[in-house]
């Protein structure tokens, strides 16, 4: 008896993909624990309905870029070693200076540079040789 589980379903797929379906219902509750744990987003003391709509539209938009920089760490095989916040925190030592004609970033360490190839981003320009 252990080991199987039944499924009723009234759509006409195939069972590997209802069996999908199901197992993708796991990924959302992560993303639902994601939002509220990672991103704090379960913490509300808004009072009118546009700060909320508001709100939960910042949190959606977060959440989203937090799946894609998963997304990046898994492609790049280094769950084991970094999550998508340590990725913003070390990314986030670098700056760009923009004022009237000037623009420039700021020195980026090489640990960021390292990172950045490993997730095959092309974010920073290529220092110059003096």
């Amino acid at each position: 008896r252990a080991g199987h589980i039944m499924i009723i379903s009234s759509l006409d797929l195939d069972e590997q993909r209802i069996y999908e379906m199901y197992k993708s219902r796991d990924m959302v509750e992560k993303h639902f624990d994601t939002y509220k744990t990672e991103l704090m987003a379960d913490k509300l003391y808004l009072r009118d309905s546009e700060s909320l709509f508001g709100h939960a539209f910042i949190g959606f938009l977060c959440l989203y870029v937090y799946c894609k920089l998963l997304n990046l760490v898994k492609k790049a095989g280094m769950t084991d070693r970094i999550s998508p916040a340590d990725v913003l925190t070390r990314f986030s030592k670098v700056y760009h200076v923009y004022y009237h004609t000037f623009d420039q970033f700021t020195e980026v360490p090489k640990q960021v540079r390292t990172l950045e190839k490993k997730l095959g981003l092309n974010i920073f320009p290529k220092p110059l040789r003096s």
